[in-house]
């Protein structure tokens, strides 16, 4: 007999799993990129300017007025910024473009707009930063999270199909002709189990899909299947596998059916 089991009935979750992997050690560059550069931020010796009477005193005294903060303070956060989160090893890649428009996507065109025009770091644009920084750690934490549930919901799909492919595997191991029929009737009855099964894992993974968004103010419109999967041969590849093994299932049920036919 023709062999009806397919060793490859896992292959587009497979790919899944690689997929999710590396979007995951991307995520954690950029989480770890964040953090850094909050740090080196909070670092920085920032003061509130102080009144105009206060530095015209000063300025007759001292001969000239104090600044809130160093004019390279602000150098000095554009060059953080470069060297932490536009370092991580895949920038160029997946974004690839300017500072102050990587600044306007994570924070906001105003932040951005403030680091590129003015030459000291204010309180106000400071605390900014540090609290856009704090939200992109979070979100990636929240996103991580979220790759964790599918990494699992990826394992009990391939473990679940694995499982009824073996089946399928079995009845490869002799012909037809050689089994009972109370054997033929009994794979059947298993083999229409695992459709049912199919189906209802199905029905589950497109529910699910609708409601599955990506954390975080960037991404909230997009789900989260095309996010991970859309470099992939199949944007929905546990569908797809599902697909592959019910076909699987209803050649070997059509040919049960032909085996108890003919007897």
């Amino acid at each position: 007999m023709e062999a009806i089991a397919d060793t490859t009935v896992t292959q587009q979750i497979e790919a899944a799993v690689a997929a999710l992997d590396d979007e995951r050690e991307r995520l954690e560059a950029e989480r770890a990129a964040f953090a850094q550069f909050r740090k080196r931020v909070t670092a920085m010796d920032v003061h509130a300017p102080p009144s105009p009477a206060i530095t015209r005193v000063k300025s007759a005294i001292m001969g000239a007025s104090e600044t809130t903060s160093s004019p390279e303070q602000v150098k000095h956060v554009r060059n953080a910024y470069r060297e932490t989160v536009m370092s991580v090893p895949h920038y160029e890649e997946d974004y690839n473009q300017s500072l102050d428009d990587d600044l306007a996507e994570e924070f906001s065109p105003e932040l951005a707009s403030a680091l590129a025009t003015t030459n000291s770091l204010t309180p106000p644009v400071h605390q900014t930063l540090l609290t856009g920084c704090q939200k992109a750690v979070e979100s990636r934490t929240t996103l991580l999270s979220a790759f964790d549930r599918e990494a699992d919901d990826l394992q009990q799909m391939r473990d679940t199909l694995e499982a009824m492919n073996s089946t399928l595997t079995e009845m490869n191991q002799r012909p037809l002709t050689a089994w009972s029929t109370n054997e033929v009737i009994s794979t059947y009855e298993r083999l229409s189990e695992f459709q049912t099964q199919c189906d209802d894992h199905a029905a589950e993974r497109q529910a699910a899909l609708h409601s599955q968004r990506i954390p975080g103010p960037s991404h909230t419109d997009e789900e989260l299947n095309k996010y991970l999967y859309e470099s992939l041969s199949v944007t929905y590849p546990v569908l797809a596998d599902l697909a592959e093994l019910s076909s699987h299932l209803h050649t070997a049920r059509q040919r049960l059916e032909q085996a108890l036919i003919t007897r």
